[in-house]
Order: C-alpha cells, then sequence, then structure tokens
C-alpha cells in the first residue's frame, strides 16, 4: 500500500490530518460526536492553509477537501453542507460517504450512483484486499473476492451491524478511502 505522505500538504490540513491519523479517525463506521476542540481550526481552513500553492486549479476539488476535514472531525452538517453543493463525481462520493456514515444506506448508494467509476476505486480495491488480509473475516470476504470495488456492498456490510472483527477491517478500509478520496482532490485541487 502506498504511503501518502503528509508534508505536500498545508500547515492546516497536515496538522489535522496528522491528529486524525494519531487518534485513528474515522473512529466508527456510523457519526460520532463533533470533535469540538478542533471547530475553530476547521473554520479557520483557506487554499493558503490546505495547500502552500495557493493556485487553486479545480475549485469544486477544493470544496471537497474541505468537506473531508470537517467529516474526519464528526462535523456530518458541516460537511454535508459543502459537498451537496459540489455536483461532481467527488462531491457525490464525498456525499455518499456521509449518508452511508449517517447511516442511510439508500441514500448512499444513490450518490454513490452518480459516481460512476471513480479515479480511486482500482487503487481502493487493492487496498482493501491489503486490509482484510489473506483469511478475512467472513463478513469483509464479499468485499474482497471481487477485482473490482464495488461501493453498494461496502455500504451494505458498513451498515449491516458487523461483527467487532468485521467492524475494525471495514474501519481501516474507510480511513484509507478517506485517504485516498483527499489526495485525489488535492492533486486536482491545486495547480502545481
Amino acid at each position: 500500500m502506498r504511503e501518502i505522505a503528509l508534508d505536500k500538504y498545508g500547515p492546516a490540513a497536515r496538522e489535522l490530518i496528522a491528529r486524525a491519523r494519531q487518534e485513528q479517525r474515522p473512529l466508527g463506521l456510523t457519526v460520532g460526536a463533533a470533535e469540538e476542540n478542533v471547530r475553530a481550526a476547521l473554520q479557520d481552513l483557506s487554499v493558503a492553509t490546505i495547500s502552500p500553492n495557493k493556485k487553486v486549479r479545480m475549485p469544486q476539488d477544493a470544496q471537497c477537501l474541505h468537506a473531508a476535514l470537517w467529516l474526519l472531525f464528526d462535523f456530518f452538517k458541516e460537511s454535508h453542507d459543502i459537498a451537496q453543493q459540489v455536483a461532481t463525481p467527488s462531491g457525490s462520493y464525498w456525499h455518499a460517504i456521509q449518508h452511508r456514515i449517517e447511516p442511510d444506506p439508500s441514500n448512499s448508494r444513490y450518490w454513490f450512483s452518480r459516481v460512476g467509476d471513480h479515479p480511486i476505486f482500482a487503487e481502493l480495491i487493492l487496498d482493501a484486499k491489503e486490509i482484510a488480509g489473506v483469511t478475512p473475516p467472513a463478513g469483509v470476504a464479499e468485499l474482497v473476492k471481487y477485482e473490482r470495488w464495488d461501493p453498494d456492498v461496502f455500504v451494505k456490510l458498513c451498515t449491516s451491524s458487523p461483527d467487532s472483527a468485521t467492524a475494525q477491517v471495514l474501519l481501516a478500509v474507510q480511513r484509507r478511502e478517506w485517504e485516498l478520496l483527499f489526495e485525489h482532490n488535492y492533486s486536482k485541487a491545486f495547480a502545481r
């Protein structure tokens, strides 16, 4: 699994993501209580604090980065308010994740239907297989038996009250999904 380095991100994004990694966020498969002690940092996010390169190439992808960081700390409403305004596959993807963790599986599947074949899917299925291991928990086997990422299967598994072992693997995959999607949006948002 490729490492996603934080050093390319701006200071606020780097600090928030490092904290999230240390705390192993997201903490659960469903939305938890908002982490109020980071609200001010999230409100102060700007292009300059998300990226050292202040030239935005794709504004909608930059908006997705804001939605992602709010979501990482369980600010569901704030994240949702941003993502629902982004009419791109990635905006729909963040919107689908929000409804998956709500949990509102049918709404999540609807938003995933608007995503199409997202560019992170190929890497996500490979990483999910690595996370699941050679002998994945029975609940995860359905997800990793295919060569293509199936977001509907992931929604079903995450919202079906999985056993503890399955939930831990799904949570690790969910964390990786967040990293890959954030990285994708970051690389599109800012000119090099």
